[in-house]
């Protein structure tokens, strides 16, 4: 590519050395033509081998997985797992791969292409991906049904391995209790006090605890050496309205029964309502679409102070 600039051929470099502009509307029309050369067919490559250049690298989530202890030949033989008979198998096809790289999938990437070059592209790219599935599938040292395997080839690359705790195991860890009420008041307290409420009703159905009783339960299940934060008794008196208005007027009755109900556990107050069923519609359509993944641990949510926390993950 050159550049004629007063009677003289001057090269690329030798006008950027120069820190020359083209001057004049043709000049730059000659120029921008040249510069845009091929554009449409270099673009994508070029960007994309910057993304891809050199550094074949696993990413680092899924390399943790490859050191995880359940992959190793005697925790497959004690406890066998699909998932991590093909984990297993994934890290040694990247072992034995030579780039090192995780298998393809069958979708090729987004990139600027005419039809024809984008078909061909698109046969080669899934014929590869098939080539690479079978060469995993060889590394398989269990039976694992094609469905599981080619759903576990196509989402490699996005693999995660969670691990969750039995309903109640948090209440029981008086460690992590201690920690999360230092860490997060609030969010432990309304926790701790919606717990103790379905355990004693569990234990007493049809009853209505006191304060009394849910703090005391609250102290059991923390300790006696731990000291309850004021948010407690704050969780407390939003559960817990008494209800021995029994000979006081039809009317009083009433209203004292509509703001029990709007402060009892059962309510369903219209921004509660709201959110539950949006919530609801929202989880469940991850369902349908298998995106769905787990809360690890407990989300605590007020929406009357509209704060949201993360506690025993």
């Amino acid at each position: 590519m050159v550049f004629l600039i007063k009677n003289k051929v001057a090269s690329v470099e030798d006008v950027a050395h120069l820190s020359l502009s083209p001057a004049g509307r043709v000049a730059k029309r000659c120029t921008q033509s040249l510069r845009n050369a091929g554009v449409p067919r270099a673009k994508s490559p070029i960007s994309t081998s910057w993304r891809k250049d050199g550094r074949h690298q696993v990413p680092s989530e899924i390399a943790t997985l490859f050191e995880d202890p359940a992959i190793s030949p005697e925790a497959l033989r004690q406890k066998p797992s699909a998932f991590f008979h093909l984990l297993a198998a994934l890290k040694e096809f990247t072992d034995q791969s030579e780039t090192h790289t995780l298998p393809l999938t069958s979708t090729l990437p987004d990139m600027k292409s005419d039809t024809a070059n984008y078909i061909d592209l698109q046969r080669l790219y899934k014929t590869r991906a098939e080539e690479e599935k079978h060469a995993f599938k060889s590394h398989l040292r269990a039976p694992v049904d094609d469905t599981l395997v080619d759903l576990f080839v196509k989402n490699a690359h996005a693999l995660q391995a969670l691990r969750g705790r039995q309903w109640g195991m948090f209440d029981q860890d008086r460690a992590a209790l201690a920690d999360a009420l230092a860490s997060f008041p609030k969010e432990t307290a309304t926790h701790l006090a919606l717990s103790a409420l379905f355990a004693l009703q569990g234990n007493h159905p049809g009853s209505s605890p006191t304060v009394e009783q849910l703090r005391g339960q609250v102290q059991s299940v923390v300790g006696d050496g731990i000291d309850l934060p004021e948010a407690l008794d704050d969780a407390i008196g939003e559960l817990y309205v008494p209800l021995t208005a029994i000979s006081y007027s039809p009317w009083y009755l009433t209203t004292l029964s509509l703001f029990a109900s709007a402060r009892a556990p059962s309510a369903e107050l219209p921004n509660t309502a709201a959110f539950l069923g949006g919530m609801v519609a929202q989880e469940t359509i991850k369902v349908i679409t298998k995106q769905y993944i787990p809360v690890k641990g407990y989300c605590v949510i007020d929406l009357v102070d509209t704060w949201t926390g993360m506690i025993g993950a």
